[in-house]
């Protein structure tokens, strides 16, 4: 299984918090910490996707449910009508997103968030 090079940190910081809680002799908080590790461990995983490929063929970007797909006006980059297909991701999702199809990006565009 392959891990996103972005979470080797993360991982690292969860594992070592276990340790030294082992050494420690703190074996509760050590027992607590496990699960945890073991789901930051989960959460950056990469799985290889073998799946078939072609010019006529577009996959899905990411893991999880398909919440939406509805008809938009897109007056940005579009101009004009387009389909939006909305994907959620809960905490046990693969979190890695795809290149669903072949093709150049034409555009790109920063919407700063309330977070």
């Amino acid at each position: 299984m392959r891990v996103a090079p972005e979470g080797w940190l993360f991982i690292i910081i969860a594992w070592a918090l276990v340790v030294i809680c082992a050494v420690l002799h703190w074996y509760i908080p050590a027992i607590i910490l496990v699960p945890v590790a073991i789901w930051v461990v989960a959460f950056f995983r990469d799985p290889v996707r073998d799946k078939v490929r072609g010019p006529d063929l577009i996959l899905a970007p990411a893991d999880g449910k398909v919440v939406s797909i509805i008809s938009i006006d897109e007056p940005a980059y579009m101009k004009g009508p387009s389909t939006r297909v909305a994907i959620f991701m809960n905490v046990f999702s693969v979190h890695v997103n795809r290149y669903p199809a072949d093709g150049t990006v034409a555009y790109r565009h920063y919407g700063p968030g309330k977070f």
